[in-house]
C-alpha cells in the first residue's frame, strides 16, 4: 500500500466518524427518556392494581417533600395477606428521592405519578435510578 492509500483510507474513515458522532449521541438521551416512561408507566400499573385490590391508594400532595412518593412506593411494595395480588410492585425495586433539575423525576400528584422533566424545578423519585 502505498502512502496515497493509507490517506485516502484515513480520510475515508474521518468522514464516517464525523457522520456517526451526532447519530450516536442522540441514542444516550432517547434511552433515558424511554427509561423514564417504561418506570413510570410502571408505577401507575401498580398503583391500578393496588385501587383495583383494594381500597383506592390516595394522600395529599405534599409540595416539595419526597414522603408521599416514599410511601405510595412503599405502599406498592407491601405484602398484605387480606389483600389479593399484593405486593403490587416487585421488592426487588429500590428508588432514590432527588431534586436535582437534569433527572427525570415522578411525583405524586394525590392519584397518579406523575413525572417531571429535567429542567423543570421539583422533588420526586428519581425515574432512571429505578431498578431491580
Amino acid at each position: 500500500m502505498s502512502f496515497v492509500e493509507v490517506m485516502i483510507v484515513m480520510g475515508l474513515l474521518a468522514v464516517i466518524v464525523a457522520i456517526m458522532i451526532p447519530a450516536i449521541t442522540g441514542v444516550v438521551p432517547a434511552s433515558q427518556v424511554g427509561t423514564a416512561e417504561a418506570n413510570l408507566e410502571r408505577l401507575n400499573q401498580a398503583v391500578l392494581k393496588y385501587n383495583s385490590a383494594s381500597e383506592e391508594l390516595t394522600t395529599a400532595e405534599i409540595a416539595g417533600d419526597v414522603a408521599d412518593e416514599q410511601t405510595v412506593f412503599s405502599s406498592l411494595q407491601g405484602r398484605d395477606a387480606k389483600v389479593f395480588g399484593s405486593p403490587f410492585l416487585g421488592p426487588q425495586y429500590v428508588v432514590n428521592a432527588s431534586s436535582s433539575e437534569t433527572a427525570y423525576r415522578a411525583f405524586w400528584n394525590g392519584r397518579m405519578f406523575q413525572m417531571i422533566s429535567p429542567g423543570s424545578t421539583g422533588t420526586g423519585l428519581d425515574l432512571l435510578s429505578m431498578h431491580p
